[in-house]
């Protein structure tokens, strides 16, 4: 799962995050925006996408 198992940041894919998902809590949480930043699989435009992407998500 990307979520736990997120592997490098993607310097060609170019996103804004303001949530991140944390394997060792494994919820979501706000983080200060990030704009412009390499695409990571544990950050998400919202903390809506990220619970819909990690907390819910089985395996």
């Amino acid at each position: 799962m990307s979520c736990t198992e997120p592997g490098e940041p993607d310097p060609s894919h170019i996103v804004n995050a303001t949530a991140k998902y944390d394997p060792t809590t494994m919820k979501c949480e706000e983080i200060t925006p990030e704009i412009n930043q390499p695409h990571d699989c544990q950050k998400f435009p919202t903390i809506e996408e990220c619970k819909e992407n990690c907390e819910t998500a089985s395996g």
